[in-house]
C-alpha cells in the first residue's frame, strides 16, 4: 500500500517517507542524472566564451592530448555526460584529424595538464566541488599500448582551411559541411565510468590551429556506487 502525495516535499535523512504519486496512482521518478545534479554531482567544465583557444599537436602522440577528463587516485567514479570540441581559430590548408578516446589505465594524467576549472550545475554559494580533472596541454603521460585504448569517435583529413579558403568561393555544399566538420559533440551512448586515474582524451592533429572544448559529467562516492 502507499500513501499518495501528489506534491513534492522534503523528507529528513533516516527518517521513512511516502513515495510520491500522480493522481493516476503511478509512481513519480526523477531521472538519474537529473537527481544527481539537485545533490550538486554534475559538473561542467572547459574554455569560455572570450578564452583563447588551445593549441593542437603537429602529429597524434598518445602522451600529448590536447584535452583530457581523468579521475582521481579514488574516492569518486566520474561519469561522462557530452565533450564537444570545435576550432576556434583555422589556420593553414594541411590535413588535421580529431579523435576522442577512453583509456581505462592510470597514465599520470591527473595533474599533466592546466586544470580548466569546473563549475557545479547545480549552482548556488556553497556547492560540491570537482573531483576529477578536465585539464588542456596534457604532457608526459604513460605510453599507451593499442590494447589499452579505444576510439570513441573521430573526425579524419579535415582541411583546416576550409571556411576562410575552400569556402570562400561560396560553395553551398562548403558552407554547409563546415560546422558539423569543425565542431566534434559526443554524447556518451554507453556509460563510461572514470575511476583510480582512468579517463577520456581528445587529440587536435592540427598545430597551426586553435580549439576550444567543454565537457560534462556526474561524480558519485565510489564507496557506495562501486561494486
Amino acid at each position: 500500500m502507499f500513501v499518495g502525495r501528489h506534491n513534492a516535499s522534503a523528507v529528513a535523512d533516516n527518517v521513512a517517507g511516502n513515495a510520491r504519486m500522480n493522481k493516476a496512482g503511478e509512481m513519480v521518478s526523477t531521472p538519474w542524472e537529473l537527481q544527481m545534479m539537485l545533490e550538486g554531482r554534475v559538473f561542467v567544465a572547459g574554455t569560455g566564451c572570450e578564452e583563447t583557444g588551445i593549441a593542437g599537436i603537429a602529429a597524434l602522440d598518445v602522451q600529448t592530448p590536447v584535452f583530457g577528463l581523468t579521475a582521481p587516485a579514488g574516492g569518486i567514479v566520474a561519469i561522462p555526460l557530452w565533450f564537444k570540441v570545435y576550432y576556434d581559430t583555422e589556420a593553414g590548408a594541411a590535413p588535421a584529424g580529431m579523435h576522442l578516446v577512453y583509456i581505462q589505465k592510470d597514465r599520470v594524467a591527473f595533474s599533466a595538464g592546466t586544470l580548466l576549472p569546473a563549475i557545479n550545475a547545480l549552482g548556488g554559494d556553497n556547492p560540491r566541488t570537482a573531483q576529477a580533472k578536465f585539464q588542456h596541454t596534457l604532457t608526459a603521460l604513460t605510453d599507451t599500448a593499442a590494447a589499452d585504448n579505444v576510439m570513441l569517435t573521430s573526425r579524419e583529413h579535415i582541411l583546416d582551411d576550409l571556411i576562410s579558403t575552400e569556402g570562400a568561393t561560396g560553395d553551398a555544399q562548403i558552407e554547409t559541411l563546415a560546422p558539423s566538420i569543425y565542431e566534434m559533440v559526443y554524447t556518451f551512448p554507453v556509460p563510461i565510468g572514470l575511476y583510480a586515474g582512468s579517463g577520456i582524451y581528445w587529440y587536435g592533429i592540427d598545430a597551426t590551429s586553435r580549439f576550444n572544448a567543454a565537457a560534462a559529467w556526474i561524480e558519485v562516492p565510489a564507496s557506495v556506487y562501486k561494486a
